[in-house]
Formats: C-alpha cells, structure tokens, sequence
C-alpha cells in the first residue's frame, strides 16, 4: 500500500522530471518544480532539499529499473528466450521519448557534476555487471559464445540500447518496438545464443 509520503515524493517527482524535458537540468528551477508539481515550496523543501537531490534520485530510480529487468530474465534457463524477453522489456521502456531524454540528461549532467558522475558511474558497473553476469551463466551453460568477454559484451549490448533511445529521443515518433526482430537477431547472432 502506498503511503501519503510516497505518493508526494511521486509528485514531486513526476513533476520534476517534466520540467526537465522540458527545459533541461539546469534551465529548470525548483520554483517551476513546485509549480508543475502544485506544491508550495516548503511542502517540496520537506522532501527533496535541492534540484540536484531530485536530479540523483531520478538517475537512481532510472538505473534501478533496468537492474530489475535484467533480474527478472535471471532465473530463465533458455538463454535466447531470456535476451528476447530483456531486449522486449527494454525497448518497451523507452518506447517513453521523455524517459530518453531524461537518460541524456543525466549522462550529460555525470560528465560535468561529480556527485552524478559517481552515482551513474556506480549504478552503471551494477547493472553492466549483472548482465555480465547473465551472459558468464548462458556460456557456463554451453548456450553463448564461451569466447567472448562477457563484461565488454555488456557494454556493447548497453551501448545498443542506449544508441536507440537517443534516436527515440530526437525522433519521438520512432517505434521502438518495430526494431524488437531486429535488435533480437544482433544479439543471438553476437551472443551465438542457442536455445536449451
């Protein structure tokens, strides 16, 4: 059950990250915040002290969900299934062209904020690393190409998806599930996956 406390700290959310596609990190003010979110802003100063506080824990929600994704396939004993249903789950979540650009904006702001470049730096190794993690088991199993190093993999399978939702972002009509068969192909064919 949700609480009264979450469902603010949702708002305050929700409205932060409009105001953000909108206009950017730092064009944004915690004033146009309060207004999207129709707070006062010592109702908004209660649960988030900055705009950068709001900004981390955006970027953290963001890195958490696809580490769900990534678990939920983990348990999947036939290896192409499960990269099919990831690269489904995944394309599915930023069929979203604002969750894209909020994306870019976070790589953006880590480049130059060190506070956010050790947040995504770190929620980067956990989930590049989990999905390592899926490809190190898919080859202990016999089911993906055992020469490949997993970890690079990763990074390369990321780097895909993360090509695709900036193209989503420049071109909010892109339908990025049209690509499923195609990203589905690339990736057994990278991977050499094989069913069990």
């Amino acid at each position: 059950m949700t609480t009264i406390l979450e469902t603010r700290q949702r708002q305050i959310l929700e409205a932060a990250a409009s105001c953000f596609v909108r206009r950017g990190f730092h064009q944004s003010t915690m004033q146009e915040i309060c207004r999207e979110a129709k707070l006062s802003p010592g109702s908004v100063y209660r649960y988030y002290r900055s705009k950068e506080e709001i900004i981390a824990v955006l970027v953290e929600d963001s890195c958490a969900e696809f580490l769900s994704l990534i678990q939920s396939v983990r348990n999947d004993t036939d290896t192409a299934q499960a990269f099919d249903h990831l690269t489904d789950a995944v394309l599915d979540k930023i069929r979203d062209p604002a969750l894209c650009v909020l994306n870019i904006e976070a790589n953006a702001e880590a480049i130059r904020n060190p506070r956010m470049t050790e947040i995504v730096k770190r929620r980067d190794t956990v989930n590049l690393e989990a999905l390592a993690e899926q490809i190190r088991h898919a080859q202990a199993s016999g089911l993906c190409d055992p020469t490949l190093d997993a970890l690079m993999s990763a990074e390369i399978l990321v780097a895909l998806i993360k090509g695709l939702a900036i193209r989503k972002s420049l071109n909010p009509e892109l339908d990025t599930m049209a690509h499923a068969p195609i990203i589905k192909t690339l990736i057994a064919r990278f991977l050499q996956t094989r069913r069990s």
